[in-house]
């Protein structure tokens, strides 16, 4: 059995306006509103979501112009032109309220709890799946290829599917890969990425059924997979996206490893793990985590052989040494210390390699907003816990005026914290001059809230400037060889590149395409782990 999840309260405030922008492009403004309305006001009920909401658009403007809220509740189709439509607000009844909510909680955006009759934003697995979609699709198309992804986007598109369609569709969307469509759904439901749900309900307690590995090359037609309704497991999510991201920091910490026998040996400490915790640890740890964000993990990982480990290592990378996994795991042992070494066999310290992870976060975003002076004075900090200013500015090589500078900036955005000492040992009232202050700085209590606010707050104005952006480039229109008769995203349209302008516009889109993608892998890094 792992340990009861530590429990974890934050503000949340950057990640509900991140995630009301996101439902609100993606279901529609009705459910942006409804979004609005739970982050506002907690836990509300059916009625009180409604009220909400046509308070919300009703407020502010005339009933002759108000601003319309579209109707269709499905996924909206991506196009070129603009989504937003003009309707009577009368079109805000109840009914209307009711299927975008039940829409939401599908789609696990929102939860219900049958005895309060109440519903509540599930901010973590809402941000996981919505906001950091991009991420796990280009994780699943690493992983399973393009036919890993036609399964990946029916299941982001309906959320709750009976297996068999899902399958189906994805092969219509690709009749040239029918047959690869059909192994990959076999090896993603062998590799757990899958939850059955029971009558097609997302409040329903999922199953996973884990199909043989033997299985997943024997599978003949559709009729050989479930037909029960599933969704994806957010465990399974997470896990795959924490390898990765180690795998990736781990490459970048060790320049002259072999990446493949580092793939290799990470594969075989994440595949001890659970793919999650029992199903009711879970959920009592989401009714009682506010947000949402369970602890998937345990302590450390299943102990395993150096001889398994060489065996096993044979198997999946034939081409590996004996000296490249010694040398590996030697390292892996001392700095960063993510491994443990107990006679012959090793564990991987899942809160050691997590604490890599973010501290590297936490370092790349302290440098571009206070420099490398601030990364320095966070180090001292840290490990000195109470420091004057005058020590700080001997310690980092800088000026005590600069020194200052930064601390307060740091301040100012939530790292630091500047506490007054009483230098006669009395805690009444003084004058300043009898008092010393000192900076400190706590990782759990200043850095890591801030720097997922600020994370949080960044990547909305990402997505925000990257839409407008996508605008522009309507303009230019598609290039002559486009189909123009498929409306597509931006991102997926080729446009007509002769013209000077849209050049410029279109490596600004690029980039800002690529500034929001790195800044998902630093919240699913930061928030997630």
């Amino acid at each position: 059995m792992t340990s009861a999840p530590t429990v974890q309260r934050r503000i949340l405030t950057d990640h509900y306006k991140l995630l009301e922008y996101t439902v609100g492009k993606q279901f529609g403004p009705l459910a942006g509103s409804a979004v609005a309305a739970l982050s506002g006001r907690g836990a509300l009920t059916l009625r009180q979501i409604a009220d909400a909401v046509l308070q919300e658009h009703t407020s502010g403007t005339s009933l002759s112009t108000a601003r319309a809220v579209p109707s269709a509740l499905h996924l909206p189709q991506q196009t070129g032109g603009k989504s937003e439509m003009t309707l009577d607000p009368s079109l805000l009844r109840d009914a209307a309220v009711k299927e975008v909510v039940g829409l939401l909680v599908l789609h696990r955006v929102v939860r219900y709890s049958p005895s309060s009759k109440q519903y509540r934003l599930s901010v973590g697995d809402a941000v996981l799946l919505r906001v950091l979609s991009p991420i796990i699709a280009g994780h699943v198309e690493h992983r399973y290829g393009t036919a890993g992804v036609a399964l990946y986007a029916v299941l982001f598109q309906l959320g709750v599917v009976p297996w068999q369609s899902a399958v189906r569709l994805a092969q219509e969307r690709q009749p040239a890969a029918a047959e690869e469509v059909l192994l990959t759904a076999s090896r993603m439901e062998a590799d757990g990425w899958l939850e059955f749900v029971g009558g097609g309900s997302s409040e329903e307690k999922p199953t996973r059924r884990k199909r043989g590995r033997q299985d997943t090359e024997e599978a003949a037609s559709v009729e050989t997979l479930s037909a029960d309704p599933c969704r994806l497991s957010i465990p399974r999510i997470v896990k795959g996206l924490l390898q990765v991201a180690l795998q990736n920091q781990l490459a970048n910490y060790f320049s002259d490893v072999n990446h493949k026998v580092l793939a290799a040996l990470l594969d075989m400490f994440f595949d001890t793990f659970p793919a999650t915790s029992t199903e009711d640890e879970l959920e009592t740890v989401a009714a009682d985590v506010e947000g949402g964000y369970p602890t998937f993990f345990p302590p450390m990982s299943e102990s395993i052989s150096l001889t398994h480990l060489i065996a096993r290592l044979h198997q999946l990378y034939p081409e590996g040494k004996k000296e490249d996994v010694v040398l590996l795991l030697d390292w892996l042992c001392t700095s960063p210390a993510i491994l443990t070494r107990h006679d012959d066999s090793y564990r991987l310290q899942t809160r050691a390699a997590v604490d890599f992870l973010q501290s590297d976060v936490i370092e790349r975003v302290l440098f571009v907003r206070h420099g490398t002076v601030g990364v320095r004075l966070i180090k001292l900090l840290l490990q000195h816990h109470y420091v004057d200013d005058k020590v700080l500015a001997e310690e980092v090589i800088a000026t005590p005026q600069k020194t200052r500078e930064v601390l307060h900036a740091m301040m100012k955005d939530g790292y630091t914290l500047l506490q007054e000492v009483p230098r006669n040992g009395n805690v009444a009232e003084r004058p300043p001059k009898n008092s010393s202050f000192l900076w400190t700085c706590s990782l759990t209590e200043t850095l890591l809230p801030s720097v997922r606010n600020h994370v949080a707050r960044t990547l909305l104005r990402a997505e925000e400037r990257l839409s407008a952006q996508g605008g522009r480039l309507e303009q230019y229109g598609p290039s002559e060889g486009a189909d123009s008769g498929v409306g597509e995203a931006p991102r997926n349209a080729a446009f007509n590149i002769s013209q000077p302008d849209a050049i410029s516009a279109w490596r600004s889109y690029v980039g800002l395409q690529s500034c929001s993608l790195s800044l998902m892998r630093l919240m699913f890094m930061i928030d997630y782990l």
